[in-house]
């Protein structure tokens, strides 16, 4: 079935938009129809009445990184002026009779005009409900929650990981919009891929009207723009950004395929320029198009969030700030089959890192500090649960140990997928080998 997007946005039920003109209405509409069609977008000025500029909001809005006191919030403004001022509020009910938190920001070209407020002097455990506005012209309403402090009887979250656009519809985005009752979503990573049409998983998009946005696989940082953008036109991904608080982290895909520190296995040097460059406008996007609360430095996403007495949720970076290269077994095959010593020291190596020293040390002091509550640490190792078994339960009974079986014997498919082979007993993941 071929997604929609001419429906409303389902989080635009949390509250009616504002009554337009009828040329405003066909304005708003054109505008976000060439969204959708082309990604990001600047759009010719059509001043109103009072010169304040026509915008759209094409992308929805969302919230993120809750604290007991403050949220982040987010939304993306389209316009054809180079800065625009934002108002944005936040109320204790739907209706904002009662409003808690306002202020004024801006949207600029610097940062793609997307809009980032770290709304602050909130009450811990509440319910609320944000929306921003550019002169009369409202956002959609979003809904967000801080986190509880003291006695917490319950905690509430939804995770999601690996949301492939072209692969099919985000239908679980929708269910969990269902739940009203959450405290929070958690992505795990891989909240989009990087690669172009017909790349991965893309067999069904041209049927689904989910070709990806470039065409070609995202490089640079118009790339991984135009790419955040077509990700958040989808529908139940609006929806379920407006429904809940989303705390999240980027796992490779975000950046390319099995990146490490210093490359990627779907990074090609020669094609693609250097990675430290396509690393940091990947980054430098997720930032912009994310509600995640940027520090200091963006390469540090690690972060602990907790929830009352109950529940320390650590949120870990095992990609970018420390990650060695991932082992591969063709690395150790020799003319009488795999080299089981030499793999078995290299996965032994006490200086192979994942997580560093500093994020290491960030994560022990905070076991330590908080010994009575439940502990949860993100890790995405790999999306497809069935490679995480042992490589021996998928080879042919007759498979000599440490040996690739004949091509006349049939290949399972992770295998044919990814070419790596072991011994029977190895893990057949290559990203379980830290």
């Amino acid at each position: 079935m071929k997604q929609s997007y001419d429906r409303p946005p389902r989080h635009n039920l949390l509250q009616p938009s504002i009554p337009q003109s009828r040329s405003r209405r066909g304005f708003l509409r054109g505008a976000a129809a060439s969204v959708v069609a082309i990604g990001t977008v600047y759009l010719a000025g059509c001043g109103s009445d009072d010169d304040t500029p026509e915008v759209v909001y094409a992308h929805g809005v969302a919230s993120g990184d809750p604290l007991s006191d403050r949220v982040m919030l987010w939304t993306r403004i389209t316009t054809g002026v180079g800065r625009v001022d934002v108002d944005w509020e936040v109320a204790s009910d739907a209706n904002f009779t009662t409003i808690v938190q306002k202020g004024t920001t801006a949207a600029d070209i610097a940062r793609d005009f997307t809009v980032k407020v770290d709304a602050t002097g909130l009450q811990p455990g509440t319910r609320y409900w944000y929306r921003f506005a550019v002169g009369s012209q409202r956002s959609p309403v979003g809904r967000t929650k801080t986190l509880s402090v003291g006695a917490v009887a319950q905690v509430k979250l939804a995770v999601f990981s690996c949301s492939n656009y072209p692969a099919g519809l985000f239908n679980v985005y929708a269910e969990a919009v269902k739940l009203t009752d959450l405290d929070a979503t958690v992505h795990l990573g891989d909240y989009l891929y990087e690669y172009g049409q017909g790349g991965y998983a893309s067999g069904n998009a041209a049927a689904l009207g989910r070709l990806v946005n470039p065409a070609g696989e995202i490089v640079s940082l118009a790339d991984y723009r135009a790419r955040h953008a077509q990700y958040k036109t989808d529908p139940d991904a609006q929806a379920l950004h407006a429904a809940a608080p989303m705390i999240a982290v980027w796992d490779d895909h975000e950046i390319a395929n099995d990146t490490w520190r210093n490359g990627a296995e779907n990074h090609q040097p020669a094609t693609e320029g250097e990675f430290m460059a396509r690393r940091n406008a990947a980054l430098q996007a997720y930032h912009e198009w994310m509600p995640i609360r940027t520090g200091a430095d963006p390469l540090q996403i690690y972060r602990g969030f907790d929830f009352g007495n109950l529940l320390a949720l650590h949120m870990l970076d095992t990609r970018v700030v420390a990650r060695d290269q991932q082992l591969d077994y063709a690395d150790y095959f020799t003319a009488t089959g795999i080299d089981a010593a030499a793999f078995t020291a290299a996965v032994a190596n006490p200086d192979r890192q994942l997580l560093g020293a500093a994020q290491t040390g960030w994560l022990q002091g905070r076991l330590q500090a908080q010994q009575l509550r439940n502990h949860c640490a993100s890790r995405v190792d790999s999306c497809s649960p069935d490679w995480n078994r042992p490589v021996s339960s998928r080879l042919p009974e007759h498979a000599p140990a440490g040996r690739l079986p004949p091509p006349s014997l049939p290949w399972p498919r992770p295998a044919r997928s990814l070419r790596k082979w072991s011994s029977p007993g190895s893990p057949f993941a290559s990203r379980r080998w830290e």
